[in-house]
């Protein structure tokens, strides 16, 4: 028998492995699947330093479950791995709990391998560890794909998983980042704060998630000097809670109000919760409708939503786990870390330290710090065009892609096939993951993330016409 094309999925991080689980359980019976994993895939699986560190995820166990059709099986695989006592859950049924980011993986993993062993011998699955570096669609609509090992891919549907890219380097680091080792422009990467010193000053450029798990990680290993950590605004996210489930209180088509009235809809709805629900509820109760408001709010609505709310959404929207919040007031309290709102003036080498200086907001003035390490945790990478990746690099320069309008990531349509250079879709070749921010918001969270590889891998699965399976001999 000789494999015919079928289906490719580039990237093995958390949106890869969560597309190859959905794909193994839906495609029918001797369809061809090739899952190629890069080295990076490994290191950022999870986003989280390659697991070396001990960090709680900042998502509750009831919504992490793997499968879309069986919301409660993360739950119950806890379950199942409860050692203190056989009458005692420590996960309980509501799965209000936040489980080390390691054992995360282990699920995740554990899943992976069970699709494998489960359908593996009903469809032709093939594991390739080397990076796609090219890219190219002949005539008769398939793909052939180049990888760093020399290896030649044939593949019908293309579907890229490229997860969260690096942050992206202030312009004050430009001449600067690549080349003096005391920038530490990756910070999921497992080596990435092996050189700073016990005792060095910190600067961390971000105040979200990834600055609390460097802030962690530093603290992990011994770090004990002063970390101050800058945004704009110096927002820090909110601490989850218990919450009440609250009515829905808007559809989809509330989007065209614009996301300033939609503000004050949501600040209507808090302050009328009394001490029944209160905030959190609330903006859960808009989980089911984000992606249609963004969607409906058009691009001029999106715009001023990026511009003006998009700190506050994230800081609301986007908590962090109790023992996260807890063990950075700590570090607070303890004045070892300080979170400020200002901006980036500049940053200078000098054989010694590196001369940060900051524009405090609402002080005036400059403040200057010398330090041993300058930390990147801002927002991912969103300007495809300056992305040097040579898979990027080649979907770009081909047509086969362009650029979302906001900057977010590729233009993708509403089944996450990529839009191309003239606006057309280019067939067969799809996005998932935070890739596709511009088309669907919160798609950088694990459910949406899954939700999305469960309607592609549907799709993929009811389309035998385009779907080639392996030649009979």
């Amino acid at each position: 028998m000789e494999k015919a094309p079928g289906i490719v999925v580039i990237g093995m991080g958390l949106t890869g492995s969560i597309a190859a689980i959905h794909l193994l359980r839906s495609l029918p019976d001797g369809a061809s699947l090739t899952l190629i994993e890069g080295p990076e895939d490994i290191d950022r699986r999870h986003a989280g330093h390659g697991g070396r560190i001990s960090v709680p995820v900042n998502i509750r166990a009831a919504h992490m479950s793997a499968l879309e059709d069986d919301p409660a099986h993360f739950v119950r695989w806890l379950w199942a791995r409860d050692v203190p006592s056989p009458q005692r859950r420590l996960v309980p049924p509501t799965g209000h709990t936040f489980v080390e980011r390691s054992q995360f993986n282990d699920y995740i993993d554990e899943v992976l391998r069970v699709a494998l062993a489960e359908h593996g011998s009903r469809l032709s699955v093939s594991r390739l560890g080397a990076p796609v570096t090219g890219i190219t669609r002949l005539e008769n609509g398939d793909y052939r794909l180049l990888t760093g090992a020399g290896d030649t891919v044939m593949a019908r549907h293309v579907v890229l998983c490229l997860g969260s890219l690096p942050p992206a380097l202030p312009p004050q680091l430009a001449g600067l980042g690549a080349a003096d080792e005391r920038i530490i422009a990756d910070p999921w990467s497992a080596s990435a704060y092996e050189k700073v010193g016990a005792e060095e000053a910190v600067v961390i450029y971000g105040t979200g998630h990834t600055m609390a798990d460097a802030v962690l990680a530093l603290d992990a290993q011994g770090h004990r000097g002063p970390i101050v950590a800058f945004s704009s605004r110096g927002l820090l996210p909110q601490e989850h809670d218990h919450v009440r489930p609250y009515p829905l209180f808007l559809d989809g088509g509330d989007g065209a109000l614009g996301p300033l009235e939609l503000l004050r809809r949501v600040r209507r709805e808090v302050a009328g919760t009394g001490q029944r629900y209160g905030w959190r509820s609330v903006m859960d109760a808009l989980v089911p409708v984000t992606d249609a408001l963004w969607q409906s709010a058009g691009e001029a609505g999106r715009r001023q939503f990026l511009r003006h709310l998009r700190p506050y959404w994230d800081v609301h929207a986007h908590r962090l786990s109790p023992n996260i919040a807890g063990r950075l007031s700590v570090l607070q309290v303890q004045g070892r870390l300080r979170i400020v709102p200002g901006r980036l003036v500049s940053v200078t080498a000098e054989p010694e330290r590196l001369r940060v200086v900051l524009s405090r907001r609402g002080i005036g003035g400059q403040w200057r710090l010398d330090v041993g390490h300058f930390i990147v945790c801002s927002s991912p990478r969103c300007d495809y065009e300056r992305i040097s990746d040579p898979l990027m690099k080649a979907l770009l320069a081909t047509g086969l892609a362009r650029p979302d309008g906001l900057q977010l990531g590729l233009e993708v349509t509403g089944r996450s096939e990529l839009i191309g250079v003239g606006g057309g879709v280019t067939p067969g070749l799809y996005a998932l993951g935070p890739t596709c921010r511009g088309q669907l918001w919160e798609v950088t969270s694990l459910p949406d993330i899954r939700a999305q590889a469960a309607r592609l891998a549907g799709y993929l699965a009811t389309s035998p016409d385009e779907l080639p399976v392996l030649e009979q001999a």
